[in-house]
């Protein structure tokens, strides 16, 4: 299906780049998503941190692989950054 469930904790990336724990949530919590604090970005929405999160388990184990380099890729085959984070 196209939900998807993942724990969320201070360290989840948002598609703005920044922690989950940049993110602050307004006083009422009438918000579904806690704004950024960093950026403009309007609301946390998580994109995964690993390739394991997506199904590319096999990709970590590859020689000269470095995870912190890699970025979940959108169904037009762009990483995050590539992306304004409001839309």
């Amino acid at each position: 299906g196209k939900d998807f469930c993942g724990r969320i904790g201070p360290m989840s990336r948002c598609f703005c780049g920044h922690d989950y724990s940049q993110h602050v949530w307004d006083k009422g919590r009438k918000k579904l998503r806690p704004a950024c604090g960093s950026c403009a970005c309007s609301g946390f929405r998580y994109i995964p941190r690993r390739p394991e999160e997506v199904g590319e388990y096999w990709l970590p184990r590859r020689r000269g692989f470095d995870v912190t380099l890699w970025r979940a890729k959108c169904k037009c085959g762009h990483g995050h950054e590539d992306h304004d984070p409001n839309r």
